[in-house]
């Protein structure tokens, strides 16, 4: 044995504390030799714990919501009705994903499949929403201030091209509230330099949920 060369009589002026320190070089020493990786100890942080913490600020958006929606073609002069749809929100991967789904699919109306999570590491929110007109998948991120969810997808650059009128970006603001809230989506063709009002929808909540992030489906 590497350590087997000493006795104990050669440490004895050593206080309890450097013994301990001793041991502990000795141990990493045998595991380094032996190739046995160290692992981190149950104290260490759960990484999970960060994310968590901000995806549980979206929790009054968890529910199954009726959504009447609105569409604007001049900049918000004039609203017109788009047929109405019912929404589940719900939390997966063990609360750090939000998911919004259409209860009915099978209608011939507009649906989107959402997912909203929180980047630890851009320190931003991220929202994916797979729509099933175009197929397309837009990203966007921003961030939670006052209650309004704000992202767009000019970092990811996920434009609708729209014909002559060029490449669309898109904004969404997410009202985080209940039992109504509001979500506003608006265009740019000037990659947000300027905005102009597109949709509107307003949510009202039909039924809540028990569904905590911390006990959420994975």
């Amino acid at each position: 044995m590497l350590f087997a060369a000493h006795s104990v009589k050669d440490y004895s002026h050593y206080g309890v504390s450097d013994m301990t320190k001793f041991m502990q070089i000795a141990l990493s020493g045998a595991a380094m030799f032996l190739g046995v990786a160290v692992l981190p100890t149950a104290s260490a942080e759960d990484p999970s714990l960060l994310p968590r913490s901000k995806m549980e600020l979206l929790e009054p958006l968890v529910g199954r919501w009726e959504v009447d929606r609105e569409q604007t073609l001049d900049g918000g002069e004039s609203w017109r009705t788009i047929p109405a749809m019912l929404v589940d929100v719900r939390y997966r991967n063990k609360g750090l994903l939000l998911e919004e789904t259409s209860v009915d699919v099978d209608d011939p109306s507009f649906h989107v499949l959402s997912f909203v999570t929180f980047d630890q590491f851009q320190d931003v929110f991220r929202q994916a929403v797979a729509e099933d007109h175009w197929g397309m998948m837009d990203i966007s991120e921003g961030e939670l201030t006052d209650g309004l969810l704000v992202v767009d997808n000019l970092e990811s650059q996920t434009f609708y091209p729209m014909g002559e009128s060029g490449l669309r970006a898109l904004r969404i603001s997410h009202q985080i509230s209940s039992p109504e809230r509001v979500v506003y989506i608006d265009e740019s063709y000037d990659q947000g330099t300027s905005w102009s009002p597109l949709f509107r929808f307003n949510y009202t909540l039909v039924s809540p949920t028990d569904i905590a992030p911390e006990k959420a489906d994975d």
